[in-house]
């Protein structure tokens, strides 16, 4: 039989019947020619050395696949594995430093919230770990009884209020020039389900202040300065409220913003505050930390983002622009009357 003659010029590519025929050619004349020259009684030899081979072949990459899977395995009981919760957050309006209880109690709320605040001003100043119940078993807790634990360690200093810090230009505030920064470990009574909210202002924002959320060792979530920027705006800004220390209005060249935190999708217990860079400090107030119906205080705290107003003004005037051009256009096309 004559065999085919496939030719490739540069530049020409094969169909896919060719590239077959191409290789039916190729397998007769490597495999097919050689065997039907050898003797009759070799062929069934060679099939049963080949399917040897396959079998020997398939048990040998078994045996690698199951180490491979021992060896995934046991680095997934090393390696922990990031929850992937979903945190949200909001900000209070400007020169606002504390949350009240009607937002965090709103009226379509679904549960009953349990919550406390820790202001610093009791504390002594320097750097000296401590514990606090943020009053959620005092006076002033919204639902008495219920007890919420805070520990603080790691780097961090109580200071008194200045430029940088204090809610209200008095008391106390707490900051950390750390990269490995301050640790807030949360604990509560067997009476909440878990702690999925906390709200803290932020003061004196700089491009290394950094939260990091945890649930039992495992990473849930991250928030840094792009985040707050983005929701209040950049400074200075002579137009933005945002910039500078609520009660002196200096330092303007920085954001102060209440800023809430809330788990939507399960809890946290561990927050660490960490400053990145030599880029100063990271400077906080006023923690609020408490069981809450995440999902209804998170609309009661929220305020529109201007980066989020911004183009939809910019896309309104571009519509009615295009109308009124529109409408221009037409009566310059219809005749006259």
């Amino acid at each position: 039989m004559t065999q085919p003659r496939l030719h490739k010029y540069p530049g020409h590519r094969l169909t896919t019947r060719q590239q077959s025929a191409q290789r039916r050619a190729s397998f007769r004349s490597k495999v097919y020619g050689p065997m039907a020259r050898l003797p009759v009684g070799i062929i069934p030899q060679i099939c049963v050395a080949v399917a040897t081979t396959r079998e020997m072949m398939i048990r040998r990459m078994k045996r690698r696949a199951s180490k491979a899977t021992a060896v995934c395995v046991f680095l997934g009981v090393l390696t922990p594995i990031a929850f992937a919760d979903q945190l949200a957050q909001t900000y209070l309006k400007p020169k606002v430093e504390a949350v009240s209880a009607a937002q965090l109690d709103p009226a379509n709320s679904s549960v009953t919230p349990y919550y406390g605040t820790e202001i610093f001003d009791g504390r002594a100043t320097g750097a000296t770990g401590f514990t606090t119940n943020f009053n959620t078993g005092g006076t002033t807790s919204a639902n008495l009884g219920t007890n919420i634990t805070g520990t603080f360690s790691g780097t961090f200093t109580i200071a008194p209020a200045d430029l940088y810090g204090g809610a209200g230009g008095k008391g106390n505030y707490i900051t950390t020039s750390s990269l490995t920064g301050s640790d807030l470990k949360l604990t509560h009574t067997a009476a909440l389900p878990g702690i999925n909210y906390i709200g803290l202002q932020i003061s004196a924002l700089d491009a290394g202040n950094t939260l990091t959320f945890y649930r039992a060792g495992l990473q849930v979530g991250t928030y840094g300065p792009a985040n707050l920027i983005q929701q209040v705006g950049a400074c200075p800004n002579a137009s933005n409220a945002y910039c500078g220390n609520p009660t002196t209005n200096a330092n303007n060249s920085q954001q102060y913003a209440y800023v809430n935190f809330f788990d939507l999708s399960g809890y946290f217990d561990e927050i660490t505050f960490t400053e990145t860079g030599n880029n100063g400090g990271f400077e906080s107030d006023n923690y609020t930390v408490g069981y809450v119906d995440a999902n209804a205080v998170f609309q009661a705290t929220n305020v529109p983002e201007p980066s989020s107003i911004a183009p939809l003004l910019s896309a309104l005037a571009a519509m009615l622009g295009l109308t009124a051009w529109q409408r221009r256009r037409q009566r310059a096309m219809s005749p006259a009357r």
